[in-house]
């Protein structure tokens, strides 16, 4: 992370970056909310010289780097939900799924009424909460800025009433990403298209077949065979024609 803060609320409440500061205008700190200085050195030549930044002031203990862009995307993202939610607008987000192996898209606040900030559970306290209109919680949002959250709490965000949405943010630059036009979370522990297991409630993996032609290891002679996928840690091994599926055989036979 850098060292210098280059972002501050202005006096209307928009994100502003160091490099459109203005001097003697208001800002204060996406943090602690408290008054920022801008400061820019006019010869970035000479020797002690800074780029644009804003400071606080010296009676006020500094805000570090981590802590004003974890709150200012935080801020960001709740404010855009809102609006949305109070409009009656989608929000799109869209994220690679590791357990189906396909993209998904979906509305992220279909079904949501509120959303709060800094939002307490029972295990877990995400950075924003989506909440429906039976005051339950539907998804749970954190923002790590190089800090993730406890094992405990992400394991509590795997229960099947919830989903977990992470954005994992490097710099400031990452700011722009709770303002596209489409969200990308950098991790996400939901499935739209899988079903879950009834004990364990885990997501079972979707199995596939692919029919190959290959060569017998004795005659060379060549016929087609059946290859059941599902995940290394599903199938240690090649599944035999027992371990098929009654679909799974009818499919097998059907295509030779």
């Amino acid at each position: 992370m850098e060292v210098l803060n280059r972002i501050a609320w202005d006096d209307k409440g928009q994100l502003v970056y160091a490099k459109n500061g203005i001097r003697k205008s208001n800002y204060t700190c996406p943090n602690c909310k408290e008054q920022l200085i801008f400061r820019r050195s006019d010869d970035l030549t000479k020797k002690g010289a800074k780029r644009p930044h804003f400071a606080h002031p010296s009676s006020i203990t500094a805000c570090g780097p981590e802590s004003i862009l974890h709150h200012a995307f935080k801020d960001l993202i709740h404010d855009r939900l809102k609006a949305a939610i109070d409009q009656r607008k989608p929000v799109l987000i869209k994220w690679w799924c590791r357990h189906c192996r396909k993209e998904h898209e979906r509305n992220l606040v279909r079904t949501s009424v509120r959303v709060k900030m800094e939002h307490v559970m029972m295990k877990g306290r995400p950075d924003v909460g989506l909440i429906n209109k039976k005051e339950a919680t539907v998804a749970a949002i954190e923002v790590v800025v190089e800090h993730m959250p406890e094992s405990n709490v992400i394991a509590f965000y795997k229960r099947p009433e919830y989903r977990s949405d992470l954005f994992d943010l490097k710099s400031y630059d990452d700011l722009s990403r709770a303002l596209e036009p489409v969200l990308t979370p950098d991790e996400v522990d939901y499935c739209i298209d899988s079903k879950r297991c009834s004990d364990c409630r885990e997501y079972q993996k979707i199995a596939f077949m692919e029919i190959k032609e290959v060569a017998c290891g004795k005659c060379g002679v060549i016929s087609k065979a059946a290859f059941l996928y599902a995940g290394a840690d599903r199938l240690s091994k090649p599944a035999t024609p027992e371990h098929f599926s009654s679909e799974g055989a009818d499919q097998a036979k059907a295509e030779g």
